[in-house]
């Protein structure tokens, strides 16, 4: 008999990000596939004390948590620049997750990794090892159309903002121009090109969910 799927699960760790994850982990385990859920020490903590996670998961055999290296830490982060750090932490623990996906540390072998959209970094690793990778958008499509064209962004001279006006209308994104304001992007051109190159990297993936 052909063993069982198992997917792992990698979510960016900040609650918007982990509940939409859970969301899609729960409806997994509903059709009996092994899921294993990465989380760090600080969120896997504030989830044993804060929420039902743990009872509410026990009834799925085929469940755990995987707690990731402590070199990971998202400690409190909100800020854009913060979350920024945290996305550059998250890329330490590659070889944990290379580790993961050839088996090391489980008895029933990945057969397929479901990532954040925003961790692109995470296909090298699935192409090394061969497991097919999956990226969760955990936005809205509009999010991820208006970052995906964040180059028109740039050109137009739409970003960096100019100005203290939040609700100045951008009008490059096609489809968007009747709108998009400043406060729907980031502040600045750092943070325009870091969500395009997460996006550009979606479509190598083997799949996209939104």
């Amino acid at each position: 008999m052909a063993n069982p799927s198992h997917v792992l699960i990698f979510p960016f760790p900040i609650q918007g990000h982990m509940n939409s994850m859970f969301k899609l982990t729960e409806l997994l385990c509903l059709a009996d596939i092994h899921v294993t859920y990465l989380v760090t020490v600080e969120n896997h903590t504030r989830l044993l004390q804060n929420t039902d996670i743990v009872s509410k998961y026990t009834k799925y055999p085929g469940f755990r948590f995987q707690i990731l290296p402590e070199s990971v830490s998202n400690g409190n982060a909100q800020a854009f620049d913060l979350v920024l750090n945290l996305y550059e932490s998250l890329k330490t623990a590659k070889t944990f997750l290379r580790d993961l996906l050839i088996g090391q540390g489980h008895t029933q072998p990945v057969t397929c990794l479901i990532t954040d959209g925003l961790m692109n970094f995470t296909l090298d690793v699935g192409e090394e090892t061969g497991v097919p990778v999956i990226y969760f958008r955990t936005a809205s499509a509009c999010s991820f159309w208006a970052f995906f064209c964040a180059d028109k962004v740039i050109e137009a001279g739409d970003c960096p903002f100019k100005g203290d006006d939040m609700d100045h209308p951008i009008r490059s994104i096609p489809g968007m121009e009747s709108f998009l304001r400043q406060r729907d992007l980031p502040v600045d051109e750092c943070g325009c090109k870091t969500c395009l190159k997460s996006d550009i990297e979606l479509i190598k993936a083997g799949g996209i969910v939104v």
